[in-house]
Parts: structure tokens; C-alpha cells; sequence
């Protein structure tokens, strides 16, 4: 694989049209920013922000803003797969696909871009291939999960930061209330999506993460219990207690003495 040029956030005024009708002798990445118009080898797409596109070589193809007053906003990569790369079977080429983690990918091909431009060349390489590799893996997974991804709609990568930000911070109160406004959704919606997405009710993964979170605390330091069930967003010791021992079949006193086992945390 080589990385030939590319671009982040480009922004192109409404006239712009981008016309190759013969193609080119790369692959192209496109994240699309903007809604955008495209004919790709004879088929026309009307796509939303947040589609992502990999241009296959010799194919033809035009885009624009089908908004007269509207810029062409994208992120670009083009490069090379060598014959045979097996990167080149793993997601179609011409078919446009929407993304789950639209600013993650966009954050790689900049970093690409930054290696390329500023890193030495004893480990551009290195660092490149691997930031490719990354950004292949998300791109594939977002389209071989379009049906889930549909579903959530705009709402995904926002549960997907906040489910990150539960688990980065147990100790909080996390109110399923707040959490739908800020969504702009119902309550029941937002439980919906919740474990549409990620396979289990918002409750429940809470406690998940408290007992975990509880399970390392207990392993690794000398806090006293009911420290470690203040430390885990538990206002109530026998609350925590309870949930605890459902989960892990036996209380916290009792775990921090068994011999650790391997376990994921």
C-alpha cells in the first residue's frame, strides 16, 4: 500500500463539479461532509453527510453539491493496493456506505497526512501502514454494518461517546433522562437504541461497568469496601452489595481474597 496525497475538511465553492471521466490509477477514499451528487461508472447517488465512498481505478466519475448555494466539503485519500492485497476484497469498491464514526476515520487521514508530511522516514512507514490498517478495519466494519447503522441513524456515534464516557467515569451519576434530552428523544426511544446498539439496557451495562470497575479496585488497591462503593457511584453500601454479588457470585469482601484468575475486566 502507498499513499499518494489526500486532504481533510476540504472545502470547494457550489460551481465546483469534479469530473474524471476516465477514472484514475489509484483508489480514493471519500468521507463526504456535505450532501453530494455523484455518477460513478454510470450510477447515480444522492448522498447525505457522514457517507464514506472507495473509488475503485479506471472507474468514471463526476460529483458535486447538488445545492446551488451549498460547498462541497469532503476528506480525501488516495493510494495504491498492490495486485493481490487482500484490503481490496474486504469492502466493495463504487458503492457509497454511511459511517458510524465518521470523525474517527476522518481523525486517521489526517494523522496519515501528518506521518507523511513530518514524520522521518525511518518510521513514516511503519506508522502510516498501520494508521491505514486502522482506518481500512472502521471503513469495513461501518459497511458490512449498514443495517444497525441505519437503524441508530444520527444517534449512534453520539451513544457510542456516551457509553465511552460511562465507562471512563463509573464513579458519575448517569441519568438515562439527561441523557435523552440531550438526544432530543424520548426516554423509551433512547432505551431502545440503546440496546439495539449495544446488546443490553442501559441499566444493566451500568452495573456492568460499576462491578467491573469495582473488580479492579478490589484486585489492585487497599481501599476499603465501602470506599470502593462510593469510588463505583454507589450512594448506598448494601446497594452495591447486592449488585455485586448478582453479578459476580459472591461478595466484595469475599472477592478481593480469592486468588485472581484471568478475567476480563
Amino acid at each position: 500500500m502507498k499513499i499518494l496525497r489526500g486532504g481533510f475538511a476540504s472545502r470547494h465553492d457550489p460551481s465546483f463539479i469534479l469530473s474524471r471521466p476516465y477514472g484514475q490509477a489509484n483508489h480514493v477514499i471519500l468521507l463526504l461532509r456535505s450532501k453530494a451528487e455523484y455518477w460513478i461508472n454510470g450510477q447515480h447517488y444522492l448522498l447525505k453527510p457522514g457517507y464514506a465512498l472507495i473509488i475503485a481505478p479506471e472507474t468514471p466519475y463526476r460529483y458535486h453539491n447538488p445545492d446551488p448555494k451549498g460547498c462541497l466539503s469532503d476528506d480525501w485519500l488516495h493510494f495504491l493496493l498492490e495486485e493481490g492485497d487482500a484490503l481490496a476484497d474486504s469492502i466493495p469498491c463504487n458503492i457509497p456506505f454511511l459511517l458510524d464514526d465518521f470523525e474517527s476515520c476522518s481523525t486517521i487521514i489526517r494523522q496519515i497526512l501528518w506521518e507523511q508530511a513530518y514524520t522521518s522516514s525511518e518510521y513514516a512507514d511503519s506508522n502510516i501502514n498501520a494508521l491505514f490498517l486502522v482506518l481500512w478495519n472502521h471503513l469495513s466494519a461501518a459497511y458490512h454494518s449498514q443495517e444497525n447503522i441505519e437503524k441508530a441513524g444520527p444517534y449512534l456515534s453520539k451513544l457510542k461517546n456516551l457509553r465511552l464516557e460511562m465507562q471512563n467515569t463509573p464513579m458519575k451519576k448517569h441519568n438515562i433522562n439527561k441523557y435523552a434530552e440531550e438526544l432530543c428523544i424520548s426516554v423509551s426511544h433512547f432505551q431502545y437504541l440503546y440496546s439495539h446498539t449495544f446488546g443490553i439496557p442501559f441499566q444493566n451495562d451500568l452495573i456492568q461497568m460499576r462491578v467491573s470497575y469495582a473488580k479492579i479496585l478490589l484486585r489492585t488497591t487497599d481501599f476499603s469496601v465501602e470506599q470502593i462503593s462510593e469510588m463505583c457511584g454507589y450512594t448506598n453500601c448494601v446497594h452495591f452489595f447486592r449488585q455485586f454479588k448478582q453479578i459476580a457470585g459472591i461478595t466484595p469482601a469475599k472477592y478481593r481474597k480469592v486468588k485472581p484468575a484471568a478475567e476480563k475486566y
